[in-house]
């Protein structure tokens, strides 16, 4: 494995972008050009990331001074480089799209920033080697997407986006109390301990 910082580009590059939008909300152009340049980072970077993975091995990037699994770790393997490459792909062509499709008040209303939110949330989520991580950016790409979904205000729009957040939501409580329930079952949430710490636990029962 190998420690680099590269891991957590694909996060970082989508929420520098949204900030940008957010800040230019009136000037739908720069942000399409932002949008734009952000998602031809990110196709580029899965390339490359998915050249040093099939030859350098597993990247990490640890956060913070504390050693895995007490830190927050961001893991590229390849299964999560390919994941997040397909994710790239489809994000350009659905972004490539949108600038012909979507009248010019759902693209001054932030659906340029709410799309690049989207995306740091979704490349987080494959990347991230820790489950409350993957709980948070879940949670992120679920925010965006709620807001995405209502963008226009039409009562169709509103209806449907009720019921897509209510059950999100009660899968989210699901989620969080099955991540409680595992900390106090074996006392981690980093992904690569647990592969060791559930087969050695003796509440099979409850797991």
């Amino acid at each position: 494995m190998h420690n680099t910082n590269l891991v957590v580009l694909p996060v970082v590059i989508p929420f520098l972008a949204g900030i940008l939008c957010f800040f230019l909300r009136r000037r739908v152009a720069a942000q399409k050009v932002i949008a734009a340049v952000a998602e031809l980072s990110l196709l580029g970077l899965a390339g490359y990331l998915l050249y040093l993975v099939r030859h350098q091995g597993i990247l990490i990037l640890t956060v913070g001074d504390f050693p895995p699994p007490f830190s927050i770790v961001m893991v590229a393997d390849l299964f999560a480089v390919i994941m997040y490459g397909l994710c790239a792909i489809l994000a350009a062509a659905c972004l490539f799209f949108s600038f012909y499709s979507i009248d010019r008040q759902m693209e001054e209303h932030y659906y340029y920033a709410f799309y690049q939110i989207q995306l740091m949330g979704i490349n987080g989520a494959f990347l991230t080697g820790d489950i409350f991580n993957l709980f948070v950016f879940f949670e992120i790409l679920l925010i965006a997407s709620y807001i995405l979904m209502g963008l226009g205000g039409r009562p169709y729009q509103l209806q449907e986006t009720f019921k897509y957040m209510v059950i999100n939501m009660l899968s989210s409580i699901f989620f969080l109390l099955a991540v409680g329930v595992l900390y106090s079952i074996v006392g981690s949430l980093n992904m690569a301990d647990l592969a060791v710490k559930v087969a050695q636990a003796p509440q099979k029962g409850l797991l």
